[in-house]
């Protein structure tokens, strides 16, 4: 068919349609007002449509359950409640963080770490029973959290409850083998318990984990000085200032550990930059003393390193030196008879016995019962030829400690002086 045939064909159809409408009406065929009857079938096949339409929406993009948005919106408070009250207990604002733990757990009661959050709280504020109290059924509630049973031992161990502090430690550490200060508490927790075996062995058991920790080794020295073997907490105490913890504390436990094992030469290593610092921060001149202490001691007493430092400088020969640091410590510590005493020793060692004397009575009236400070005073009153003052004041040492080694070397010898008699 030729394009004009076409063309034709197509205008004759569209002729017999415009004769089938009334004269005047300008619809085109196919576009003309549906019947009465067809406009109600149209509405409905338009209503199925758009229903269609909408269960499809629906399906595709679910409107959200306000339920939904009102528990998010919960978590994301708790949160930020949670880190607050975290950042309020680092401060030591305990009130604080109390009252933002409390609104952070509820919140989001099921969350374990705002339980956790919340007894850290109470432990800080030494309220062990409300600690207990939260942390006992919240242990039921999640048994496969390692840090709710730590805490509940934690509990246990300020309440001196060491059997049920032994089983919760030994719970966390068992969820958890990988926390060192679960392997350590469990170890600490059957020390205090009198059972020393048992935590050596829970201590032991976790060198192959541990080992390259300084704390394992602070814990083995620990251990040892409570069953007062000094040569095995001295080289624990080694082991971890090989593995880079170099503190104060551990410098001062070990000089005391090497001071009490007569290796004088290798605690004045470790004693004598504690002295330096003392004497920088004034400790020596009294100013800022406290302040000085807490930097220096590193927990342990001031007066027993002063007096480990000058009695081993007195051991290996320098009781000049020792002298001089005993008489700067006196000067702010006069109510210690161990430094008097020392310090009697050192004057007595330079041949100054008078002043040793004085130094050493000085001593017996601060603390009436320090046989040392007696025995000085006795060998000082014979240094200085004073031997009817030294008699008295062996009589004195003598009821009080009869059989002390001391006493009775001291009493031979003032009784050989007497030609063998008082």
């Amino acid at each position: 068919m030729s394009r004009a045939d076409s063309a034709m064909a197509h205008g004759d159809a569209a002729g017999d349609c415009w004769k089938r409408h009334r004269p005047g009406q300008r619809r085109r065929c196919g576009f003309s007002r549906p019947r009465s009857g067809s406009r109600a079938s149209a509405m409905r096949l338009a209503a199925g449509v758009w229903g269609l339409s909408l269960g499809l929406f629906v399906g595709c993009s679910q409107a959200p359950d306000r339920q939904e948005i009102r528990s998010d919106w919960d978590q994301q408070r708790a949160s930020l409640k949670y880190e607050l009250a975290s950042s309020e207990l680092r401060r030591g604002r305990t009130d604080s963080a109390l009252q933002l733990a409390h609104e952070a757990l509820g919140l989001s009661p099921s969350d374990a770490r705002h339980l956790e959050l919340l007894a850290r709280t109470y432990l800080s504020r030494a309220d062990f029973p409300s600690a207990r109290r939260l942390l006992e059924p919240a242990r039921t509630l999640h048994p496969r959290d390692a840090g709710i049973a730590y805490l509940l031992g934690t509990v246990y161990e300020r309440e001196r409850n060491w059997d049920a502090a032994i089983i919760t430690y030994g719970d966390a550490a068992a969820l958890d083998p990988s926390r060192l200060e679960h392997c350590l508490a469990l170890a600490q927790a059957r020390a205090q318990s009198g059972d020393a075996e048992r935590a050596w062995q829970t201590l032991l058991a976790g060198k192959a984990r541990f080992r390259d920790q300084p704390a394992w080794h602070i814990a083995r020295a620990e251990l040892a000085l409570r069953e007062g073997r000094l040569s095995g907490a001295a080289e624990a105490f080694r082991d971890a200032q090989r593995l880079g913890h170099e503190s104060r504390e551990i410098r001062a436990a070990l000089g005391l550990c090497l001071y009490w094992l007569e290796r004088y030469e290798e605690a004045l290593v470790q004693l004598e930059p504690l002295a330096r610092s003392m004497v920088q921060d004034g400790w020596a001149t009294g100013s800022n003393a406290a302040a000085a202490e807490s930097k220096a001691s590193g927990g342990i007493g001031p007066d027993a390193l002063i007096g480990a430092l000058a009695g081993s400088l007195i051991a290996i020969g320098e009781s000049q030196r020792a002298e001089g640091l005993l008489t700067r410590a006196t000067q702010t510590r006069s109510g210690d008879a161990g430094l008097w005493t020392l310090l009697a020793t050192a004057r007595l060692d330079t041949g100054r016995a008078a002043a040793a004397v004085d130094a050493a009575r000085f001593a017996t009236r601060i603390d009436p019962r320090c046989v040392e400070a007696w025995c000085v005073l006795v060998a000082a009153l014979q240094a200085d030829d004073r031997v009817g003052e030294a008699r008295e004041a062996l009589r004195a040492v003598r009821g009080i400690a009869p059989d002390d080694p001391d006493v009775v070397m001291l009493e031979h010898a003032l009784a050989g002086e007497a030609g063998g008699g008082w």
